[in-house]
């Protein structure tokens, strides 16, 4: 976050402790967490499947793009299952503004690797 606020972008980070209050196992916090934010790191929370009613609910207060950090969480029972529509574009009917920012629809990784791979962005 501390290099984003060096380059001037308006950062905030959602906490139970914060201002407005986050907590991921309590919803009636989630609205005030994401009023006028249009862009979000997401790290899921560990031992609870809410990634997709966040991201739906995020869609419908206007995030334009939200960048799944997938690495937390992987280990919990289902949580492949509950965010695998989310990397396959399945949920293509949520993400409208990142449609626009990407200028394209929604890709699943392994076209993102194949892609990457192809034009060379791996090599050392």
């Amino acid at each position: 976050m501390s290099l984003l606020r060096r380059a001037g972008v308006t950062v905030r980070a959602g906490s139970r402790s914060g201002e407005p209050r986050f907590d991921w196992t309590d919803e009636s916090t989630w609205d005030a967490a994401l009023a006028v934010v249009r862009r979000i790191l997401l790290v899921p929370h560990d031992g609870a499947v809410l990634t997709r009613p966040f991201v739906r609910r995020a869609k419908e207060l206007g995030a334009e793009r939200v960048v799944l950090l997938s690495g937390r969480g992987v280990d919990v029972p289902g949580y492949a299952d509950a965010v695998s529509p989310i990397r396959r574009g399945l949920d293509a009917h949520l993400p409208d503004g990142v449609r626009r920012v990407l200028g394209r629809p929604p890709r699943d990784f392994a076209e993102f690797v194949r892609d990457a791979a192809a034009s060379g962005a791996w090599r050392s």
